[in-house]
């Protein structure tokens, strides 16, 4: 169910409805920062771990996208929705392998709180 509602061109739903998947991930977190910095620090965190990228797709309103990506078989998935105009909460598919989705999870939200210079 989740895998057939995230995936595709389903992108289409609310935020609001992709906050409501959020809640199924293996991991999820709220970051204090604002979406568009979060969203592109999710990619980075990602491509730091190792994760190769294999698509990304905001909706049309650009308050939610699905990152898929891949790490040694293992398909990825993070959703990044806005909450606020500070506040944006993230949702890690990693197979049920809970130990990689919440590194995931960290290591997004380290690179979304770190200070730019």
């Amino acid at each position: 169910m989740t895998a057939a509602l995230i995936g595709g061109a389903q992108l289409a739903i609310k935020g609001t409805e992709l906050q409501k998947e959020i809640r199924k991930a293996d991991a999820q977190e709220a970051i204090d920062t604002p979406f568009e910095k979060t969203w592109d620090k999710s990619v980075i965190a990602l491509v730091n771990l190792h994760i190769e990228i294999i698509r990304t797709e905001r909706n049309k309103v650009e308050d939610g996208g699905l990152i898929e990506g891949s790490a040694k078989k293992i398909k990825v998935k993070v959703i990044v929705v806005k909450v606020t105009e500070e506040i944006t909460e993230i949702g890690i598919w990693t197979g049920h392998d809970k130990a990689l989705a919440g590194l995931i999870a960290e290591k997004i939200k380290e690179e979304a709180q770190e200070q730019d210079n």
